[in-house]
Order: structure tokens, then C-alpha cells, then sequence
């Protein structure tokens, strides 16, 4: 069985997610409210409309004996933008990281555009730790 921590394997395998909760307004205004209208991974400011409702374990681990319950709880809610959440997809917050951390290798190896771009010093790769804005909340908070 895998483990919480995020594996790319279950992305290659036929999963059946467990239905999405249908939520209410009330639900969504309680999730965006929940970083002060921020998304939770990159911080950017969110409109109600502009919000996506994330899960921080993704649904499909209920295959895995997490409880659904949780899964669709507040607790396990985040409050995303269209980009992170798209980004995101079925990936832990670990494996999320990782492939953010990634990108400036990924954007090398496959972009010319990037490539000339930093030849040029218009871009510059500056690869650190990624830190999930809903972390520096927190860590605000202790």
C-alpha cells in the first residue's frame, strides 16, 4: 500500500475517486475565509468566484482506508486559485512541493524560450524550499 507522504504511482493507476460532496455557499465562503481569502498554497488573493475548493489529502485516498468522512471535511478543505489547484491535481502537499521545486530544471530542460530568457538575465532560476502559504500561517500562529 502506499503511503500518505505521495507517490507518483497511484497518477498511473485506474483509481475510482469516491463522488465529489456537492458544497454549499455556505461551505465555500467558510473554506475561503479559512486563509482570509488567500489561496492556501500560493497566497494569492481570492474572489469567491475565483475560488476552487481543494482537498489536502486528495479524495482518492478513501481506496486507500482513509476515512471519507475527513476527506471531505473542513478540515481537509482548502481554499485554492484555478492554477494551483489545476497544478495540484491528486498529489500529496510533499509531492506537490516536489514538483514546484522542480520546475526550474523542468522549464531548462524543455523551454527554449526560458532558456534564452535567463541567457539574457530576464528570468533568473532562484531553486529553495518551497513553503505553502498556509505553513507560514500557521507557523504565524504558534
Amino acid at each position: 500500500m502506499c503511503q500518505l507522504t505521495g507517490c507518483l504511482e497511484l497518477r498511473s493507476r485506474k483509481m475510482s475517486v469516491p463522488k465529489r460532496k456537492q458544497l454549499s455557499k455556505a461551505t465555500r465562503l467558510e473554506v475561503l475565509n479559512k486563509y482570509d481569502n488567500h489561496c492556501a498554497y500560493c497566497g494569492c488573493e481570492l474572489t469567491y468566484e475565483q475560488l476552487n475548493v481543494d482537498h489536502k489529502i486528495p479524495l482518492y485516498y478513501a481506496e486507500f482506508g482513509y476515512d471519507i468522512n475527513y476527506l471531505e471535511s473542513m478540515d481537509n478543505y482548502m481554499p485554492s486559485c484555478r492554477s494551483c489547484n489545476k497544478y495540484k491535481t491528486t498529489y500529496t502537499i510533499d509531492t506537490f512541493r516536489k514538483m514546484i521545486e522542480k520546475q526550474p530544471d523542468i522549464l531548462n530542460r524543455d523551454s527554449s524560450t526560458y532558456r534564452l530568457a535567463a541567457k539574457f538575465g530576464v528570468v533568473t532560476p532562484t531553486p529553495h524550499k518551497v513553503k505553502f502559504y498556509f505553513e507560514k500561517v500557521e507557523e504565524n500562529l504558534k
